[in-house]
């Protein structure tokens, strides 16, 4: 990093800084690198994770269902 004749500061970004704003990942780290390609995979794995929670429930749902119809069957076959 320079300093300009006023001392102000320039250079390149730091790390901590690019992974922040989302800028340029050229400078990061491994590790932070892979902690912003989670970050931005997020959406996807909770909108699996709500896919998943409802093919339970359906499955639940339907199991319920069954049950219903197999007791239904038996008092008419009794």
């Amino acid at each position: 990093m320079t300093t300009t004749s006023k001392g102000e500061e320039r250079g390149s970004k730091t790390a901590e800084t690019s992974f922040i704003k989302g800028t340029s990942t050229e400078n990061l780290p491994n590790f932070e690198l892979k902690r912003k390609e989670e970050f931005l995979q997020f959406p996807m794995i909770m909108a699996r994770e709500l896919q998943r929670q409802e093919l339970i429930a359906q499955k639940d749902n339907n199991i319920e269902e069954l049950q219903k119809s197999i007791q239904e069957d038996e008092q008419i076959a009794d």
